[in-house]
């Protein structure tokens, strides 16, 4: 719903908007001189297959339903928010967006019955690091139980079709998480090399990746992740980046302006697991501290590291 919301306001079709936006990622990844065996949209063939090869075989096995929902939900965060979430009638993550009360047919996963083995999985000091990330997701179950998952949206013109039934798309939650295991080709191909894998996510996608993605594997019986580490946000005077709330930096336009090492090493600086502060202020001083680690043509360094101080 973000990608075909921000499509509108620009007036463009929402293929030609994802287009245009993932090759400003490929052209980021190059920018910063990080390597990749691979790139994988979930718009591609091969990833639908998978997408709706799962949600076939879950509902074959009865793990999907078809049920009614009715619920308040949040277009930034594409999910579902109960009325304790909010501050002050908004979403905490995105409080400049209308929220939207939805009342539908849907499909349903029976997330409530893996409460126990979620719960099992997540008493493993290694299963969600760090320790507050792993307590939080133990005392948010513990406190509300786990609910069945409303997994469907009707009429909505951009995502994947419900295999079985062409009048849903499938949540966006179960397509994007199904990307980890459709890039590497489930069931054959890296897939039996490279998984179980380790998750590097942002704090604010934890629930989705502690509980709802491993809830999925196990009732398709697929191994789940080795670990999820969770990293904090990075904020710009102690607000969130978001594109949908209208607070962004532009990552290439910082390249251009200071250059790779410059961007790299200020990012490396910044705290991994806690909220940091990021201004462009800190990112001169960091160019400064670059430039002295140069070579100059003739391969020996700017200055002397001991004039360091």
């Amino acid at each position: 719903m973000k990608n075909v919301e921000a499509a509108k306001k620009e007036g463009i079709n929402v293929k030609d908007f994802v287009e245009r936006n993932a090759k400003l990622f490929i052209k980021l990844c190059k920018l910063l001189n990080l390597s990749n065996t691979d790139f994988i949209r979930t718009t591609e063939e091969r990833h639908k297959r998978v997408v709706q090869k799962i949600f076939n075989l879950l509902y074959k096995k009865n793990e999907i339903y078809k049920g009614y929902y009715e619920g308040i939900y949040c277009p930034g965060c594409e999910a579902f928010k109960t009325e304790k979430e909010l501050v002050n009638g908004r979403c905490p993550e995105h409080p400049n967006l209308e929220l939207k009360v939805v009342k539908e047919e849907s499909y349903f996963f029976r997330l409530s019955k893996y409460e126990k083995k979620i719960l099992e999985l997540l008493k493993k000091k290694e299963f969600v690091v760090p320790e507050d990330k792993r307590k939080e997701m133990i005392n948010r179950i513990e406190k509300e139980g786990l609910k069945d998952l409303c997994v469907s949206r009707k009429n909505v013109e951009w995502g994947i079709k419900v295999p079985f039934d062409k009048k849903y798309v499938i949540y966006v939650w179960i397509d994007a998480l199904t990307n980890y295991i459709s890039a590497l080709g489930w069931p054959k191909g890296k897939f039996k090399k490279y998984w179980p894998a380790v998750h590097v996510i942002g704090k604010d996608i934890n629930w989705f990746h502690s509980v709802i993605w491993p809830s999925i594997l196990l009732a398709s019986r697929i191994k789940v992740p080795k670990s999820i580490i969770v990293h904090g946000f990075i904020n710009i005077k102690g607000r969130k980046l978001s594109k949908s709330a209208g607070l962004a930096i532009d990552p290439i336009e910082l390249i251009e302006k200071y250059g790779t090492d410059t961007l790299r090493f200020s990012l490396l600086h910044l705290p991994f697991y806690q909220d940091s502060d990021f201004s462009e202020e800190d990112l001169v001083r960091y160019n400064i501290v670059t430039a002295m680690f140069r070579k100059t043509s003739s391969g020996k360094p700017m200055i002397k590291k001991s004039s360091i101080n």
